[in-house]
């Protein structure tokens, strides 16, 4: 930690305490009140009960001050990691994506219409409302291209028809299709015996070790 950030947290800690101590004092005058308020209306007589609110009450506000004085130290983190880094890309960056042939197709550069391609680490998502371009634009363009293993679902079928033939060409592409939306062969997944076999196999493995 330097100096400076240091320093920062020095003068933030007794505002932060200041601040809490009023709410302390609120929540106090509010827990007597509904004390008094209690015992008024039913006719109780003020007992033990009575005396511990008093004494809640009277330290609340202290309690309050060193909570807000230590959460100066303890949520000093940047405002980043708290509500995430988002942001749009600067002209440098839309420079980069836009002169790569490699990576997934993410759209064009506003001003000089190029493709935008991106081969990083990070996840990426396309939200749009329906009937906006994100099959035609996004999704059909990086299955035509994207040299890599894809498993795309596709609940109406669109995307094994247009883009099923042309995946060929960079290995096999295999259709789980049971409700025959695609029109195409649909392979088939048979759970309930393959949990058989699975189950016979590990058995057999149990009593052998049994």
């Amino acid at each position: 930690m330097t100096f400076s950030r240091f320093l920062k947290l020095v003068i933030k800690a007794p505002v932060l305490a200041v601040g809490c101590a009023i709410v302390g004092v609120l929540f106090s005058a509010l827990l007597l009140l509904t004390t008094f308020l209690i015992h008024l209306i039913g006719g109780l007589e003020h007992g033990q009960i009575s005396q511990l609110v008093q004494v809640i009450a009277k330290h609340l506000p202290l309690v309050f001050a060193v909570g807000g004085s230590l959460s100066a130290f303890m949520t000093d983190v940047p405002i980043s990691s708290v509500f995430g880094s988002a942001r749009w890309a600067t002209g440098r960056e839309l420079q980069k994506l836009s002169t790569t042939d490699d990576g997934l197709l993410i759209g064009r550069d506003p001003e000089t219409d190029a493709l935008l391609r991106y081969d990083g680490p990070a996840h990426l998502l396309t939200m749009a409302p329906t009937r906006t371009g994100k099959g035609v634009g996004v999704i059909i363009p990086n299955l035509l291209t994207a040299e890599r293993s894809v498993i795309c679902v596709d609940p109406k079928g669109e995307n094994a028809r247009i883009n099923g033939r042309a995946r060929e060409q960079f290995g096999p592409v295999h259709i789980l299709d049971p409700s025959g939306v695609t029109g195409e062969h649909s392979l088939s997944f048979q759970s309930p015996r393959y949990a058989r076999s699975r189950r016979a196999r590990y058995g057999g493995r149990c009593q052998y070790a049994g």
